[in-house]
């Protein structure tokens, strides 16, 4: 099960760091650094992305509702202190080493 949840993880970051739409730099750009700003997904479900100065926190929950469980991530650049990023939140490092 955590070798899924990680591979899932993976494959979130690997979409979200390397799609950039007009639209969501236009909200980067619009937000401050102190406020979050939530990255809209069109296609997908079942999960929500905040989007922090130097991170973004993930909350994966079931999209079909089944279950009551939500997985929080944070995807915090490396090398970048992640001081801010509230509790609860499995710490990811990005980009991911191959290894």
């Amino acid at each position: 099960m955590k070798k899924t949840g990680y591979t899932l993880i993976l494959i979130l970051a690997a979409a979200l760091f390397s799609c950039n739409s007009s639209k969501k730099r236009d909200n980067a750009a619009s937000s401050t650094a102190d406020s979050l700003s939530i990255t809209q997904i069109k296609y997908a479900k079942g999960f929500k992305v905040k989007d922090c100065a130097n991170y973004k926190l993930v909350d994966v929950t079931d999209p079909s509702g089944e279950s009551d469980m939500v997985y929080k991530y944070a995807l915090l650049e490396r090398g970048t202190d992640g001081k801010e990023i509230p509790a609860g939140y499995e710490i990811i490092e990005t980009p991911v080493p191959i290894s």
